[in-house]
This record gives C-alpha cells, sequence and structure tokens, in this order.
C-alpha cells in the first residue's frame, strides 16, 4: 500500500457517538474507495464499488458518496490509525491514500 503524503487526520469521539471520517478524493471517475480499519491495514475491510449513494452500509458504518465513512457507536476498540484509498480497476493502481487518526474517549463513571 502507498503511504500518505500528508500527516494523518487526528479525529477525536466520545464513546458510543457516531463519528465520520473524512476522505477527501474524486470519486467522479468510477473510481473503488477502500478503507482499511486499525485491526488489519493490509486488507480493506470496507469496500466500494463505483456506484452513487452509500456504497456500504451495515449496522456498524456507511460509506458515503463523497468517500467518507461513519461508523456508529464508537468503541474504544475502534481508536487508530484508518487508512482510506482511491484506487483505479483499469490502472490497477492507487490514486490517493489518506489517514485518519481516530482517538475513542471511554465513558467516566461519577458515583
Amino acid at each position: 500500500m502507498n503511504q500518505a503524503a500528508t500527516p494523518p487526520i487526528a479525529i477525536s469521539a466520545d464513546e458510543g457517538k457516531s463519528i465520520t471520517l473524512p476522505c477527501i478524493t474524486d470519486t467522479s471517475g468510477g473510481h473503488q474507495v477502500r478503507w482499511y480499519a486499525p485491526s488489519d491495514n493490509q486488507q480493506p475491510v470496507l469496500q466500494t464499488l463505483p456506484l452513487k449513494g452509500p456504497w456500504y452500509d451495515s449496522n456498524q458504518g456507511t460509506i458515503h458518496a463523497n468517500a467518507s465513512l461513519e461508523i456508529y457507536s464508537v468503541s474504544i476498540d475502534d481508536s487508530g490509525l484508518y487508512v482510506c484509498e482511491t484506487f483505479d480497476d483499469l490502472l490497477n493502481e492507487v490514486l490517493m491514500t489518506i489517514e485518519v487518526e481516530l482517538l475513542v474517549h471511554g465513558k467516566f463513571c461519577c458515583c
């Protein structure tokens, strides 16, 4: 996988909240968008087809048409480095890579 040209985008969220991770890319050419999660940065865990609208939708999250990844109800285990890449199937080439560092803050109990 190609290295990102810029430092990771840092985003923090409170546990249990939804969060959207940006992927600044051009999806107009019908390119695939692949998101890699912190647990396995070798295989894409979320991948799109060149379609309009939400490309990936589950009870855990959605990849939106602008390539951003929305994660529902984040947990501390979701913290880590996420990688978004735009891939051109015809050229068999990664066009752009964006890294997003997510830090999830746990809930604190005051008794």
